[in-house]
């Protein structure tokens, strides 16, 4: 049920979205943010729709755009004030790490493995 009520908030966010995006870096934070939310409902409604090493290396992709956004406004771009760095901070590791975190769950649950043995060599 919670990842059920976390993508739907996901998707919430991406159609709030549509309304800033106008500059090409806003469209693809959209599309990015579009295709995690799409990703997370297929995950909790368990639906297979593209094979697991697509969510796995988009999880992987997320991971490493966000956070290198964080890093830019931390470090490049020294963040402003300790209370900007600080919410920058709790959003991605509560928000974006949750998400990415759920995009890998849903291209783990697509892999099949074959029955373990049981007992011993013999």
């Amino acid at each position: 049920m919670g990842w059920k009520l976390f993508a739907l908030f996901a998707v919430v966010l991406a159609c709030y979205g549509i309304a800033d995006a106008g500059s090409a870096a806003q469209i693809v934070d959209l599309a990015i943010e579009v295709l995690s939310a799409c990703g997370l409902v297929l995950m909790a409604f368990k639906i297979d729709f593209l094979p697991g090493t697509f969510w796995r290396g988009f999880a992987g992709a997320y991971f490493a755009y966000y956070a290198i956004g964080f890093a830019e406004k931390v470090f490049i771009t020294h963040g402003g004030h300790a209370s900007v760095i600080i919410e920058n901070a709790l959003t991605y590791a509560v928000f974006h790490i949750a998400i990415g975190y759920g995009l890998w769950l849903n291209g783990s649950t697509h892999e099949q493995h074959g029955p373990v043995r049981q007992g011993g060599p013999g």
